[in-house]
């Protein structure tokens, strides 16, 4: 899905998000329970993309609450 697609289905935000779970990606940067991060696109199936600063990856809706 490209980002026209995105923006088109109303899939784009951009929205603060606290952590409720600590996320360690397999190039090993991490982020802690409690972090504040950015919400940008609701990627479908309870699937979000999350960025901060150089950190990004995808999170379940259940690992992050809206601030």
């Amino acid at each position: 899905m490209g980002l026209l697609d995105i923006i088109n289905n109303g899939q784009l935000m951009n929205r603060q998000a606290e952590l409720l779970v600590d996320i360690e990606l397999d190039n090993g940067e991490s982020r802690c329970k409690g972090d504040i991060v950015s919400v940008l696109v609701h990627k479908g199936n309870g699937k979000y993309h999350i960025e901060n600063n150089d950190f990004s990856c995808t999170v379940s809706r259940d690992e992050f609450k809206f601030i």
